[in-house]
């Protein structure tokens, strides 16, 4: 058996529709996808997109950039049941997903 796996960190990607069509049309099994960006609180379209395409998605928020009100995270993306995960965010005491804020090292852009 051969699984096509995708490796992508899609900052630069903003256009969520051609990341999940790309990943239908390429036929990929299993993508890790980093630097997924939404509104914080929002909906996260990716998900939405790839889980319309008949994918199975676990993502997780490893922080909220609070000058731009966006979260970012990570995502597992497969044709294939997800059936164990594991996350481990160290940006945080309590290991909830850090808020950055203007004052923080990312600085204000």
């Amino acid at each position: 058996m051969q699984i096509k796996h995708l490796q992508l960190n899609t900052a630069l990607l903003r256009d969520k529709e051609s990341i999940a069509n790309y990943l239908s049309e390429q036929e990929i099994d299993v993508a890790c996808l980093q630097e997924i960006v939404y509104p914080i609180g929002g909906t996260n379209e990716l998900e939405k997109l790839v889980t319309a395409k008949g994918y199975n998605y676990a993502g997780g928020t490893h922080f909220n950039y609070l000058p731009k009100s966006e979260t970012l995270g990570v995502a597992i993306v497969s044709k294939y049941p997800i059936v164990d995960i594991v996350r481990t965010i160290w940006n945080s005491p309590d290991y909830t997903p850090k808020n950055i804020d203007a004052n923080s090292f990312l600085g204000d852009e």
